[in-house]
């Protein structure tokens, strides 16, 4: 029973290496994400592609943006009145769907000054972080032009809104300009980046499909086979 499973996850695992491999030109990001106790949970992140401006960001990690003056609030348990709030459009260009997609604020650093805002969820690479959702007390998510399913797809155009948008700068919101989160970006004209994750493709999930079958004969054979 246990080499059944040590199979299983194995095939299993060699989907997931699949479905990464198929974002074509995307190029995977490692981040560390620290819970904070400001809106909701953030959750775990590790592996993740970031998406960027089209000048900037290889195919598959494509994406235009930009923003506005916005009277909305995401967490207004947070939210200062006295600081504007911006709303970002960002538009999926693309033929890759991501799914679990947050912002991540540039932080100030002992050369760059930062981006500060203030529905943080957690810290992604020391920048403030939240997931673009509806869920939750944190809702930053206004609008999808396609499927109202959470999944950032191709062609489509997000709607989100950042509370209390500062850069030290006065640098846009909309300006995802730089490859690396958090601390990891070289800052200048970066203010934030896009993070997401890879959605199964309907060819990495037949594979996956087929993973639970294979144990299963595997685990049949007789012995002496």
């Amino acid at each position: 029973m246990k080499r059944a499973s040590t199979i299983t996850a194995s095939v299993v695992g060699s989907c997931a290496v699949l479905a990464v491999a198929g974002t074509a030109g995307a190029v995977p990001q490692f981040v560390q994400s620290l819970e904070t106790p400001h809106c909701d949970v953030l959750m775990p992140l590790s592996l993740v592609d970031e998406l960027g401006h089209v000048s900037v960001f290889p195919v598959g990690e494509r994406i235009d943006a930009f923003w506005a003056p916005t009277p909305l609030s995401a967490c207004p348990m947070s939210d200062n009145p006295n600081i504007p709030n911006v709303i970002v459009n960002m538009i999926n260009l693309n033929t890759i769907t991501f799914s679990d997609v947050h912002y991540v604020a540039d932080p100030a650093n002992a050369a760059i000054p930062g981006t500060t805002i203030s529905n943080e969820d957690g810290l992604v690479n020391a920048g403030q972080a939240f997931r673009i959702d509806k869920l939750g007390v944190n809702t930053p998510l206004v609008g999808e032009s396609m499927g109202q399913n959470g999944l950032f797809e191709p062609g489509e155009a997000w709607r989100f809104v950042i509370d209390d948008y500062q850069n030290a700068l006065g640098l846009p919101a909309d300006a995802f300009l730089s490859i690396g989160v958090g601390a990891a970006s070289p800052g200048g004209p970066s203010t934030g980046s896009i993070i997401a994750l890879p959605f199964p493709e309907p060819a990495s999930l037949g594979l996956a499909a087929l993973a639970v079958p294979f144990a299963a004969r595997r685990r049949q054979r007789p012995r002496d086979a």
